[in-house]
Protein backbone atom coordinates (compact mmCIF):
# COMPACT_ATOMS: atom_id res chain seq x y z
CA UNK A 1 0.00 0.00 0.00
CA UNK A 2 1.38 3.42 -0.94
CA UNK A 3 1.19 6.38 1.37
CA UNK A 4 -1.13 9.22 0.31
CA UNK A 5 0.54 12.32 -1.07
CA UNK A 6 1.03 15.10 1.44
CA UNK A 7 -1.53 17.93 1.14
CA UNK A 8 0.10 21.27 0.38
CA UNK A 9 -1.73 24.58 0.56
CA UNK A 10 -0.61 28.10 -0.25
CA UNK A 11 -0.87 28.95 3.45
CA UNK A 12 1.43 26.09 4.39
CA UNK A 13 3.99 27.11 1.76
CA UNK A 14 3.82 30.73 2.96
CA UNK A 15 4.45 29.53 6.52
CA UNK A 16 7.62 27.77 5.32
CA UNK A 17 8.75 30.96 3.56
CA UNK A 18 8.01 33.03 6.66
CA UNK A 19 10.05 30.62 8.78
CA UNK A 20 12.95 30.75 6.31
CA UNK A 21 13.04 34.55 6.36
CA UNK A 22 11.99 34.92 10.00
CA UNK A 23 13.67 37.58 12.10
CA UNK A 24 14.33 35.05 14.85
CA UNK A 25 15.24 36.51 18.22
CA UNK A 26 17.51 39.29 16.98
CA UNK A 27 16.79 42.89 17.90
CA UNK A 28 17.54 43.96 14.32
CA UNK A 29 15.89 41.44 12.00
CA UNK A 30 17.80 40.40 8.89
CA UNK A 31 14.63 40.25 6.77
CA UNK A 32 11.23 41.94 6.66
CA UNK A 33 8.51 40.03 4.85
CA UNK A 34 5.04 40.56 3.46
CA UNK A 35 2.42 38.37 1.80
CA UNK A 36 0.14 39.35 -1.08
CA UNK A 37 2.05 42.46 -2.19
CA UNK A 38 0.87 44.54 -5.13
CA UNK A 39 3.38 45.73 -7.70
CA UNK A 40 1.96 49.27 -7.61
CA UNK A 41 0.09 51.05 -4.78
CA UNK A 42 -2.76 52.56 -6.79
CA UNK A 43 -3.04 50.82 -10.15
CA UNK A 44 -4.89 47.54 -10.64
CA UNK A 45 -1.74 45.49 -11.07
CA UNK A 46 -0.21 42.12 -10.25
CA UNK A 47 0.13 40.66 -6.77
CA UNK A 48 3.03 38.47 -5.63
CA UNK A 49 2.51 35.84 -2.94
CA UNK A 50 5.59 36.66 -0.83
CA UNK A 51 8.08 39.55 -0.77
CA UNK A 52 11.15 39.91 1.44
CA UNK A 53 13.80 42.57 1.90
CA UNK A 54 17.16 42.06 3.54
CA UNK A 55 17.68 44.81 6.13
CA UNK A 56 21.40 44.40 6.64
CA UNK A 57 24.15 46.18 4.75
CA UNK A 58 26.05 42.88 4.65
CA UNK A 59 23.06 41.35 2.84
CA UNK A 60 23.06 44.09 0.25
CA UNK A 61 19.51 45.19 1.12
CA UNK A 62 18.39 42.77 -1.56
CA UNK A 63 14.75 42.05 -2.28
CA UNK A 64 13.12 38.84 -3.39
CA UNK A 65 9.71 37.95 -4.77
CA UNK A 66 8.26 34.47 -4.45
CA UNK A 67 5.29 33.08 -6.35
CA UNK A 68 3.76 30.02 -4.68
CA UNK A 69 2.30 27.20 -6.77
CA UNK A 70 0.65 24.17 -5.14
CA UNK A 71 -0.98 22.61 -8.20
CA UNK A 72 0.56 21.54 -11.48
CA UNK A 73 -2.37 23.03 -13.43
CA UNK A 74 -1.79 26.43 -11.78
CA UNK A 75 1.90 26.25 -12.73
CA UNK A 76 1.07 25.41 -16.36
CA UNK A 77 -1.18 28.50 -16.55
CA UNK A 78 1.51 30.65 -14.88
CA UNK A 79 4.34 29.60 -17.17
CA UNK A 80 2.38 30.88 -20.17
CA UNK A 81 1.67 34.25 -18.50
CA UNK A 82 5.04 36.00 -18.73
CA UNK A 83 3.71 39.47 -17.89
CA UNK A 84 3.40 38.80 -14.15
CA UNK A 85 6.88 37.41 -13.69
CA UNK A 86 8.46 40.06 -15.93
CA UNK A 87 6.80 42.89 -14.01
CA UNK A 88 8.00 41.55 -10.66
CA UNK A 89 11.44 40.57 -11.95
CA UNK A 90 11.97 44.26 -12.72
CA UNK A 91 11.14 45.22 -9.13
CA UNK A 92 13.34 42.80 -7.16
CA UNK A 93 16.87 41.42 -7.11
CA UNK A 94 15.73 37.78 -7.23
CA UNK A 95 12.52 35.97 -8.18
CA UNK A 96 11.67 32.46 -6.98
CA UNK A 97 8.88 30.01 -7.48
CA UNK A 98 8.07 27.92 -4.42
CA UNK A 99 6.19 24.66 -4.91
CA UNK A 100 5.83 21.16 -3.53
CA UNK A 101 7.99 18.54 -5.22
CA UNK A 102 6.73 17.47 -8.66
CA UNK A 103 4.56 20.57 -9.20
CA UNK A 104 7.35 22.36 -11.10
CA UNK A 105 10.09 20.48 -12.88
CA UNK A 106 13.46 22.23 -12.46
CA UNK A 107 14.00 22.31 -16.23
CA UNK A 108 10.71 24.24 -16.63
CA UNK A 109 11.86 27.20 -14.54
CA UNK A 110 12.52 30.19 -16.82
CA UNK A 111 16.14 31.24 -17.12
CA UNK A 112 17.16 33.66 -14.38
CA UNK A 113 14.40 32.55 -11.99
CA UNK A 114 14.74 30.25 -8.97
CA UNK A 115 12.84 27.33 -7.49
CA UNK A 116 12.41 26.37 -3.82
CA UNK A 117 10.80 23.13 -2.65
CA UNK A 118 9.99 21.71 0.79
CA UNK A 119 12.87 20.00 2.59
CA UNK A 120 11.95 17.91 5.60
CA UNK A 121 8.99 18.84 7.73
CA UNK A 122 9.68 22.55 8.18
CA UNK A 123 12.25 23.73 5.69
CA UNK A 124 12.85 24.80 2.12
CA UNK A 125 15.75 24.15 -0.20
CA UNK A 126 16.72 25.91 -3.39
CA UNK A 127 16.66 23.54 -6.37
CA UNK A 128 17.27 26.22 -9.01
CA UNK A 129 19.34 29.27 -8.06
CA UNK A 130 17.96 32.53 -9.48
CA UNK A 131 20.07 35.15 -11.18
CA UNK A 132 20.89 38.14 -8.98
CA UNK A 133 19.89 41.42 -10.68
Amino acid sequence: MTEPEEKWTEGRMLALLQAKYSPGDRMAPEWVTFSQVRSHPTKNVRTIDFWAMNCWNSGGFRTIAVEVKVARSDWLREINNIEKRQEWKGLVHQFYYCAPNKVIKPEEVPEGYGLMVPAGANGLRTVVQPKMD
